[in-house]
């Protein structure tokens, strides 16, 4: 889970219906976006991506580390990076979120929506929030900054979690996951992750 995200849903209801097929290594929010508009153009050939292939936000995701373990992601996810790192010219731009696209390409399940209400912190609310589980402020509006947008629906997290500690003190296993990733961020996590799988 991305740092600027709050959760109303039990994570563990999350984790418990997800990935349960045993056919995919993660579950990811659906983005309608091109793998082309992550990657340098002149740096993948023009057919390498299914034009209109699903991407996927890395803001919120959960991995099978099973699965990650059998089919060895560490090894693939290091390779995009040092491809990138290497490279004359980089692949990408947009930090974490390119190397995962390229390494999950058209092998993730989609969370369902009201796991992943995003946007946040590039427009104004558009959608009926009633049955929203995770609210992401992706964008550059973030509500603890001046002009923030959607600040009423961050406000009451900043007040039950945030004011006299600085981490909230998680109530359940999904809680420390979450509490987890928050305070560390995705490469944290990520780190994380390649550490469990070995």
């Amino acid at each position: 889970v991305s740092t600027p995200s709050t959760w109303d849903g039990d994570v563990c209801d999350l984790l418990n219906n997800t990935l349960t097929s045993g056919q995919y290594p993660v579950a990811a929010a659906l983005r309608n976006k091109p793998m082309s508009l992550y990657l340098r153009k002149d740096r993948f050939p023009k057919h390498a991506f299914a034009p209109f292939a699903p991407t996927f936000n890395a803001g919120v995701m959960v991995f099978d580390l099973r699965l990650w373990r059998l089919r060895n992601y560490t090894r693939v996810l290091e390779k995009w990076m040092r491809l990138h790192v290497n490279s004359p010219k980089p692949l990408w731009s947009g930090g974490s979120q390119p190397p995962l696209l390229l390494t999950f390409y058209q092998n993730f399940e989609p969370l369902p929506p009201q796991w992943h209400v995003r946007g946040l912190g590039g427009h104004k609310v558009a959608t009926n929030l009633s049955d929203a589980l995770l609210l992401h402020w992706n964008g550059r509006h973030k509500p603890w900054h001046a002009p923030g947008l959607n600040r009423h629906l961050y406000q009451p997290y900043m007040a039950e979690h945030c004011l006299g500690a600085l981490v909230p003190w998680p109530r359940s296993l999904g809680e420390w996951w979450v509490c987890l990733v928050a305070v560390g961020g995705v490469a944290t996590f990520l780190k994380l992750c390649c550490v469990l799988a070995q």
